[in-house]
């Protein structure tokens, strides 16, 4: 597995990207994953996991206490690892990037330094300042970002 710690100098093949925290990689987070799979194969693509870190209770909170998440930082990249992921984008989660609207985010970062082709989210995903990005405003950004597409997942 790659494993990047900023956009800067990516060259990565057509990504196709799903975004989350992925705490415990979870029977949902587990399902996201076999998904990317199969839309990165059926699209060409490769499949990127991008991911942050201090998780945003940490930063948000004040709180630095590991002991409230179901897995550390080093657990998290080895299951990930064994679930043979092949990209893994760790951005740093910051009060800055926190108050970015979700739009903003899709634009700048996903588009414009990760190069996107496709976005996978689950069906409760949200991200962005205030959680504002759900699934309806995720495709509402997608359409207005050239050549960018939205999925959604329910399980």
């Amino acid at each position: 597995m790659q494993i990047y710690h900023s956009t800067e100098h990516l060259n990565i093949q057509r990504p196709v990207v799903t975004v989350g925290i992925f705490d415990g990689v979870h029977k949902g987070h587990k399902y996201i994953i076999e998904k990317l799979f199969e839309i990165s194969g059926r699209r060409q693509g490769s499949p990127v996991i991008v991911t942050l870190w201090p998780h945003p209770r940490h930063v948000l909170n004040n709180d630095s206490s590991e002991t409230r998440l179901i897995t550390t930082f080093d657990e998290k990249i080895k299951i990930l690892s064994a679930l043979k992921v092949e990209h893994l984008i760790i951005l740093e989660f910051t009060k800055k990037l926190s108050r970015m609207p979700a739009c903003e985010f899709m634009e700048k970062i996903l588009a414009e330094e990760i190069g996107i082709h496709h976005l996978l989210v689950g069906y409760n995903h949200r991200f962005g300042s205030d959680k504002e990005g759900d699934i309806s405003r995720i495709k509402e950004c997608a359409e207005r970002i050239c050549g960018m597409v939205s999925d959604h997942e329910s399980n």
